[in-house]
This record gives C-alpha cells, structure tokens and sequence, in this order.
C-alpha cells in the first residue's frame, strides 16, 4: 500500500538537495508533489508576472533530472494555482485539487488538499509553514520499505517536519 512521506525546507537549494538524493533512491518524478505559497514560487525562482513555460523549462534542463522536472514543474501549465489559498501544486496532489474545487480550498487549503493523503493534525502543520514561505515536497512511496528509505535520507538533509 502506497505511504506519503512529507517534509518541508527553508529554501529552492535545501529542497533540490533531497530531490537529487531521492532520485538516487530510485524515486520518479510521477510519485513527488511540491506545494509553495505563489509569494515563494515567484521569489524562491525568481519570476517575474509573465508566461513561466520557457522559463520552467530552461530552469529544468540547467537542474536537470528528478530536481529539474519535479521543481520547474511549479513554473508550468501542469501545476494548479489555487488563488483563494495563495498556493500552487505540483505533481500526483493536482489531481486531489482539481477534485476538491476551488471552494473547498478556500477555507482550510492545504488541510483539505492532503488531509487524505496524511493525518490533519500534519496537514494544519505543513498549511502553516507553506503560508510563510516554505516548500513542501510530498513523496507517494510504493511501499513502506521504500518510505523508510525516503524518511531516512530526508533526515540527512536540510529537512524539517518530516512525517511518514
């Protein structure tokens, strides 16, 4: 049964560095969501108001491999920008916001967006930590062997909040 493994980090280079372990622990783009506040989004990648296709990916083939597509995935067409809750999601979470709709996220955003995927009590946590600027990576492990690979390495980063 698949398990999420989450965590959050300060800053873009905190969060590539797991991104690049986690690659190496054999993890696919497709099991990685991001969440970031649209403030850190525009500030942590250094974006302007204008179409961020070209710069998502440039910004992925200099970064390259899981840290480049999972990271300049927030700057394209294929994340949900949610306005009511000042968010943006990347990732296998899009499909649980498109779900929710955007009235649903309005009120306890991040809590109701992956309060299935993890128990509320985080999701309030992580909704926090999001709102004042940090990025949150959640990772859909196959297996609760492979979660404990991933909770391991996240402990040997910059990482905060780790919770599997």
């Amino acid at each position: 049964m698949p398990k999420v493994v989450t965590s959050t980090f300060k800053t873009r280079q905190a969060a590539e560095v797991a991104l690049q372990r986690l690659e190496n622990l054999g993890i696919k783009d497709s099991q990685v969501s991001v969440i970031v506040s649209e403030n850190t989004r525009d500030t942590a990648f250094n974006l302007k108001r204008e179409n961020k296709s070209d710069k998502g990916i440039a910004w992925g083939g200099v970064a390259g491999g899981l840290a480049g597509a999972v990271l300049a995935s927030i700057l394209t067409a294929g994340a949900v920008a949610v306005p009511a809750a000042g968010i943006v999601i990347s990732g296998w979470l899009v499909s649980g916001a498109a779900g929710a709709g955007a009235g649903a996220l309005a009120g306890g955003a991040l809590g109701g967006l992956i309060g299935t995927a993890i128990p509320e009590f985080e999701a309030e946590l992580y909704e926090g930590a999001v709102r004042d600027g940090s990025i949150l990576l959640a990772v859909r492990a196959e297996d609760s062997e492979q979660a404990d690979r991933i909770k391991a390495m996240l402990e040997s980063t910059d990482a905060h909040d780790i919770a599997a």
